[in-house]
């Protein structure tokens, strides 16, 4: 938070933030949220968290990269990790030697 808030131009910072923490989850928002959840991350700018906002929506895992961009990719953790299961058996991703899984 204290890292967007440094980069973002925004004179109401608050104010922007209250707003957007307000909104249903699995909105869009181009900037971190203090209702967001991060499970894992890329090391290179992209983070997968959990929208925490309230909603039809509560629990999804979103996908949030650095440049601002958030979109929703699953309905929930348990979703997300059935995906990752399917396709570590379908060889369309991979565990490598550090324990990270990798696909297109």
């Amino acid at each position: 938070m204290d890292s967007a808030r440094k980069v973002t131009p925004l004179d109401q910072w608050d104010d922007f933030v209250n707003s957007e923490n307000n909104r249903p989850a699995g909105t869009v928002c181009e900037t971190w949220l203090p209702a967001w959840l991060p499970v894992a991350t890329n090391h290179g700018g992209g983070n997968l968290f959990v929208d925490l906002r309230g909603g039809p929506k509560n629990g999804c895992v979103m996908e949030f990269y650095r440049a601002g961009d958030a979109l929703a990719q699953w309905k929930d953790v348990a979703e997300m990790l059935d995906d990752i299961a399917d396709r570590l058996e379908e060889d369309e991703a991979e565990i490598d030697d550090l324990g990270r899984i990798d696909w297109p």
